[in-house]
């Protein structure tokens, strides 16, 4: 097993979540982690991942849901191992108008609207997650219509050595069929369903992903 300081992780948070929420999926890790958190700045606290710090260390992405579309290219061009929670190529819009009604929502009432898309992400577990008015409400917005349009091409991933796909089948959010045509695309990589689990099963399922983890690549 490599030694955890040989190690760099950088992390991408999903829409609406911040870097502080991998803290559980961390611990996992512990006692030491060497990382780089990006933090879209929802809340206030924007931070880039711009490139690993290292030539010597083992690189490892980890992204969750929309953030797998937010790693620079030099990130993932440097990357040995891609780690992905809830991800897609091209977010799957069954109604166009409910991302519209989403930034309706966002102008009128931030914190509500972010608490149903908390219990929508979790279900079916139930988890209390703590929820303030965001700083930037505008950057949620904007990056609902950043969903909309963004589209993943799985070509820029092709050097990467190994990739681990996990993906809630019972995610409300993205729907696990969106994993499957992932690892469809993806040679290199494992795909690992989280049976009746939702759309952030880093959080709630953090020690069953990082046993696979440490099985496959640590």
């Amino acid at each position: 097993m490599r030694t955890k300081t040989s190690i760099e992780w950088a992390f991408f948070h999903g829409w609406g979540f911040h870097a502080q929420a991998w803290e559980k999926f961390e611990k996992c890790f512990l006692p030491s982690v060497q990382a780089q958190r990006f933090d879209r700045g929802y809340w206030g606290n924007f931070s880039e991942v711009k490139d690993f710090v290292s030539t010597e260390t083992t690189k490892i992405v980890v992204t969750h849901s929309l953030g797998l579309h937010w790693v620079p290219e030099r990130v993932m061009e440097r990357a040995n191992y891609l780690i992905i929670f809830g991800g897609f190529e091209a977010f799957p819009i069954q109604d166009p108008q409910i991302l519209q009604k989403m930034k309706g929502s966002l102008s009128e009432d931030p914190v509500k609207l972010l608490k149903e898309f908390y219990k929508n992400c979790f279900s079916p577990q139930v988890v209390s997650w703590s929820i303030t008015k965001p700083a930037h409400a505008e950057f949620l917005q904007d990056d609902l219509s950043f969903l909309e349009r963004s589209k993943l091409y799985v070509t820029k991933l092709s050097k990467i050595k190994k990739i681990l796909i996990f993906h809630g089948t019972a995610d409300r959010i993205v729907p696990f069929g969106e994993a499957e045509k992932l690892h469809q695309h993806l040679p290199q990589s494992l795909l690992f369903p989280i049976e009746n689990a939702g759309h952030a099963v880093q959080i709630t399922f953090a020690e069953k992903c990082a046993e696979e983890i440490k099985r496959c690549i640590l």
